[in-house]
């Protein structure tokens, strides 16, 4: 009990501490925007000042200033004029942004933090509940609601940690070889792949890119490419194999016990020659934090085709199964600016309305 007792105190700490963090983060950032802001009006208050000077000595200049100054005397006047237009029309815009802007930083400013600490104390409240209450109690008060509205309010304030808890198991199927390279990159996830050391692949499976199926040429290319694999495969378990059996028989093998070891040490070298392309299976473990740096890289636009058609099964998968969760998943311009930088699709809209429909139940 007293151990107990120790974990929860640790665990009540520690996200006191991460909630804190991120309040001051928020809080510094901001102090910094208006920072900035401040010394951007103070620029423009110089311009303005520099305005009025120019008007000035427009407004001492005349008909024969401007002789001196080489201006043709018949257009001093509307000179003037155009001048003296632009100076007010500026003057008065930078007028404008300088007291709006006062007035919008002064009413708003209050009322940000308010907000972001009464989310702080939503946060915390709810912590001090759960560290202080029994692994029964807790099951007991969880409701649908409840944990809609705790998956809401970590997601609003940017807590993932907890989220790690949750994880879901993917059947993938059908898929290259060249998808699986892309997908073990994502090391905080389970992969029990298809083995091709002790699967033969005779007549293997395999991916046709859709660019080389939308040119006949290509694809009879690619097609032959893929016959020649196999049968190079074939060959090469075949050689392999008669030469492996001969050296167990000479070991003393029986002929059942030899031929089935020849054939798994020939497959396993033959398999060298196999393509990208060959057809594996895989199932494939994340938590839901994982899952969602998963989404965000491979729900790009600019994401390789055929993983990007995976993620986006899976997205849909997911939030169907947990709405509340996976509300904000996808890419970064879902939830915020395109972070590809020059690189960005520049459909950011379209983007987002396909990922704000994507899960929805079809009747």
């Amino acid at each position: 009990m007293v151990e107990l007792e120790k974990i929860n105190a640790e665990f009540k700490k520690q996200h006191k501490l991460e909630a804190q963090d991120n309040y001051n983060n928020i809080v510094k950032e901001r102090n910094n925007s208006y920072a900035t802001y401040l010394t951007n009006l103070e620029k423009v208050n110089k311009e303005i000042d520099e305005s009025q000077k120019v008007q000035e000595k427009i407004n001492n200049i005349d008909a024969s200033s401007l002789e001196k100054l080489g201006y043709p005397t018949g257009n001093e006047v509307n000179y003037l004029k155009e001048l003296r237009k632009e100076q007010e029309a500026y003057a008065s815009q930078m007028e404008k942004i300088k007291s709006t802007s006062i007035d919008n930083i002064v009413e708003t400013r209050p009322t940000y933090y308010e907000d972001l600490k009464q989310a702080e104390t939503k946060y915390l409240s709810q912590m001090e509940a759960i560290s202080t209450s029994s692994i029964d109690k807790i099951k007991e008060g969880l409701t649908e609601e409840k944990v809609a509205s705790f998956v809401d309010m970590l997601s609003e304030i940017g807590h993932e940690s907890p989220i790690e808890h949750a994880t879901f198991t993917f059947g993938i199927e059908g898929v290259s070889r060249a998808l699986l390279a892309q997908i073990t990159r994502h090391r905080i996830a389970s992969f029990s792949v298809q083995s091709q050391r002790y699967v033969a692949e005779n007549a293997f499976e395999y991916v046709l890119p859709p660019q080389i199926a939308a040119i006949p040429e290509a694809k009879e290319e690619f097609i032959r490419a893929m016959e020649e694999d196999q049968r190079h495969y074939e060959n090469l378990t075949n050689i392999l194999t008669e030469k492996h059996k001969k050296a167990l028989l000479a070991k003393g093998k029986d002929e059942k016990t030899a031929a089935r070891m020849a054939q798994k040490q020939a497959i396993e070298d033959a398999r060298f020659v196999l393509p990208n392309a060959c057809d594996t299976k895989m199932i494939v473990t994340f938590n839901a934090r994982s899952l969602m740096n998963f989404f965000t890289l491979r729900c790009c636009r600019r994401a390789q085709w055929e993983i990007q058609d995976v993620a986006i099964q899976m997205l849909r998968l997911v939030k169907q199964a947990a709405p509340h969760l996976f509300a904000k998943a996808g890419p970064n311009c879902v939830r915020g600016a395109c972070s590809e930088g020059k690189m960005t699709c520049g459909e950011i809209k379209e983007v987002r309305a396909f990922f704000r429909n994507l899960g929805e139940k079809t009747v």
